[in-house]
């Protein structure tokens, strides 16, 4: 039984190191959609000034 142990661990590690990059991607997209938004927001108030 205590050979399974750091099988267990492993996975608990393992699942939170997913969790982890889960989390980091989804704010990274968020950042890169408001980055893109901004972007095109001064481009188009760019265009229409006379």
């Amino acid at each position: 039984m205590a050979s399974l142990y750091p099988l267990w661990e492993l996975g608990r590690v393992h699942r939170a190191l997913v969790e982890l990059v889960i989390a980091w991607n989804e704010q990274y997209e968020a950042q890169q959609k408001a980055e893109h938004a901004e972007y095109y927001r001064k481009r188009h108030e760019k265009r229409d000034k006379p």
